[in-house]
């Protein structure tokens, strides 16, 4: 047998062992028969309970016990005793078996703490979603409170600026002479209140977006003739820098299902800053064409351009590369809300650029699929990549 056997008399002495016990115990057979079983036990005052459980019960009965050995060592076993009976039932002595369970007991061990310590991740984890709900919880209480703030600040500074608006309007309609100091200085409060009408506008269009508000009105409409009127609109402001806009716009692109005011708000950001950016005369290219079933739109400028790291942050609301902080006005929101426009169109904004080496901003409309459909059906000619070309120069 490979698990230690003793044969015991009524008293506890070793009547028979065999070679598992003895190795275990360390004791030659000779020295072990004789001696009391409870010399070689951890727990002496437990062995005699042990055998008198077994000839009360008169079956058997498993006890977990420690076994010393002659050099010191400890063995933890699992001994099952049972009695020794005659014909008569009379107890003549007990057998006992013992298996080693060290291995076991250290496995128990081990698996009992590594449930505890799973419990205690548990409740670390539970703890710390409370503590990331809670928080959650905040800031969305936080965004909600500043989306409300900043909805009714909008609305309450556009309500005093319509008059001024105006009234600049009138007043610079009154002054004939441009050179003069009346005109000039009416002319800079209308710019001025223009401007700020225009944070205000971005600020509201946020607070839209944030609270779920934003609505789109789109419709079926021509991009050639609508994008190529918004950049001739859009020529004075380029002659006040000299600039020189190259727009290159062909005839026949597909028609596209979009806003008019929300698109042409995106169009007029991105030349906007293609303007502001570049030098004076200075060249900016603004084109469109068709690239895999979209309407591809392009502004390109030849500007201070922007570095890999701030391109990461560039339609983030509210950022601003450091550079612009120092020389240029604004809030940082053109771009976020030029994004979430586009977006919602079904469309992609991004920018191409390297640091010194200007900047291409690029988006894309989906092409209306009917369109397309019907185009497919009528086999209509291979569009072709030559663009037509008008330039607006100052």
């Amino acid at each position: 047998m490979t698990d230690a056997l003793m044969m015991l008399d009524t008293q506890g002495i070793i009547k028979l062992a065999n070679r598992a016990a003895v190795d275990a115990i360390e004791v030659p057979e000779s020295e072990l028969i004789g001696t009391n079983f409870e010399s070689y036990v951890l727990q002496k005052a437990s062995v005699k309970p042990f055998l008198d459980e077994i000839f009360r019960l008169g079956k058997s009965v498993t006890q977990e016990l420690t076994y010393i050995s002659r050099s010191g060592k400890h063995i933890l076993v699992q001994v099952s005793g049972s009695s020794v009976v005659d014909n008569m039932k009379t107890t003549l002595g007990f057998v006992v078996v013992a298996r080693d369970i060290t291995v076991l007991k250290q496995t128990e061990v081990n698996l009992e703490q590594r449930n505890m310590e799973l419990k205690e991740s548990q409740e670390q984890v539970k703890s710390l979603y409370e503590q990331e709900k809670k928080a959650r919880i905040e800031l969305e209480e936080e965004a909600k409170a500043k989306t409300q703030f900043i909805d009714v600040l909008a609305h309450e500074l556009r309500t005093p600026l319509t008059p001024i608006l105006l009234g600049a309007e009138m007043l610079k309609e009154l002054s004939p002479d441009p050179n003069s100091a009346q005109f000039k200085l009416v002319n800079n409060t209308l710019s001025g209140a223009q401007s700020l009408k225009n944070r205000l506008e971005e600020l509201l269009d946020m607070a839209r977006f944030t609270r779920g508000a934003f609505q789109l009105k789109p419709q079926l409409m021509d991009p050639s003739e609508f994008l190529a009127n918004i950049a001739l609109r859009y020529q004075p402001a380029v002659e006040q820098k000299q600039q020189q806009l190259v727009i290159q716009i062909p005839n026949d692109l597909p028609q596209v299902e979009a806003d008019p005011s929300r698109l042409e708000q995106v169009v007029l950001n991105l030349l906007s800053n293609a303007s502001k950016y570049s030098p004076e005369k200075t060249v900016i290219t603004y084109e469109a064409s068709i690239n895999n079933g979209s309407v591809l739109v392009e502004v390109k400028d030849q500007g201070i351009g922007i570095t890999p790291e701030d391109q990461k942050s560039l339609f983030i609301p509210y950022h601003r590369v450091a550079q612009d902080r120092k020389s240029y006005m604004g809030i940082g929101l053109g771009l976020a809300v030029s994004k979430q426009i586009v977006e919602a169109h079904g469309g992609k904004i991004w920018v191409d650029s390297e640091s010194g080496k200007g900047c291409t901003f690029k988006f894309t409309l989906p092409i209306n699929t009917h369109v397309l459909a019907a185009e497919s059906a009528n086999s209509p000619p291979v569009y072709e990549a030559a663009r037509v070309g008008r330039i607006a120069s100052g």
